[in-house]
């Protein structure tokens, strides 16, 4: 079918891998064979949602799998043949609702302090800020490598580094996956500042 054919969608169920968040499938099932002309609103909606809820907040997943079977089952007819829901909007309503939705101040607080150490998820988070950022997905040819600030495996320089800010090495093994330790690199520099001080980063 042409939902299929659609980028946009293909890379929106991609996510849904990336982020792992397999607690959704049941309600795009539903959503697919119900809402099928909204169904890539649907998934782009519940991905939102998901990665808000689960990815950044790692809120408890019984609460949510409730939520989503409360929503299957307004799509559903009930006894008497009446859907509930009829529309996307109504879905996201539901899933904004006070009862489960994350607000701002939660969400910052967990965002700032997230760990990713799955390249695949780091590179999902950053490359989209920078779509957010550049107001649509940005066009290289290059293939772009994920970059730790604070590297991986850290030289004696690094250790001396710390030393002169009065930080421990143990400082650094905690920030080694936050997501502000990363960035995108285009491969060359990446391997030309490899274990390089912030100075020369």
């Amino acid at each position: 079918e042409d939902n299929w054919k659609d980028v946009g969608l293909v890379k929106q169920l991609e996510a849904i891998k990336i982020l792992n968040i397999k607690q959704v499938l049941p309600l795009l099932m539903c959503g697919y064979r119900n809402l099928r002309v909204d169904f890539k609103r649907l998934v782009e909606s519940s991905v939102i949602f998901s990665f808000r809820y689960s990815t950044i907040c790692n809120l408890h997943n019984n609460e949510l799998e409730k939520k989503y079977s409360d929503i299957v089952s307004k799509i559903l007819p009930d006894e008497n043949g009446k859907k509930r829901i009829t529309k996307v909007e109504q879905i996201v309503k539901e899933l904004k609702s006070n009862d489960i939705y994350p607000d701002n101040t939660i969400f910052l607080q967990r965002f700032i302090s997230k760990e990713a150490d799955k390249e695949a998820l780091a590179r999902y988070i950053l490359r989209k800020i920078e779509d957010h950022l550049f107001g649509k997905e940005k066009e290289t040819s290059k293939e772009l490598t994920l970059e730790h600030i604070l590297p991986k495996n850290p030289k004696d320089d690094w250790e001396q580094y710390f030393k002169k800010k009065n930080l421990k090495m143990d400082d650094m093994k905690t920030l080694i996956w936050r997501l502000g330790n990363m960035t995108l690199l285009e491969d060359r520099p990446n391997k030309k500042v490899s274990n390089s001080l912030y100075d020369v980063k």
